[in-house]
């Protein structure tokens, strides 16, 4: 993957960087597994609030399938 351009070898501390482990699996395929929990970290999600039991129940009596 390396030689196709697809990852580059990094040598030294870079600001976004997830540790990668390349493993063969029995049928001789390559199976990368990366832990993104530091770039979890960094990410900021947009906020999708739940809503509350006022904001279902005030539908419900209208309601005639559930």
């Amino acid at each position: 993957m390396e030689s196709m351009g697809v990852i580059k070898k990094v040598n030294e501390p870079i600001e976004w960087v997830s540790s990668m482990l390349a493993v063969r699996k029995p049928n001789s395929k390559v199976r990368i597994c990366i832990d993104h929990k530091d770039l979890h970290r960094a990410i900021k999600r947009e906020h999708y609030p739940m809503r509350t039991i006022d904001d279902v129940v005030t539908k419900l009596p209208n309601a005639k399938y559930f």
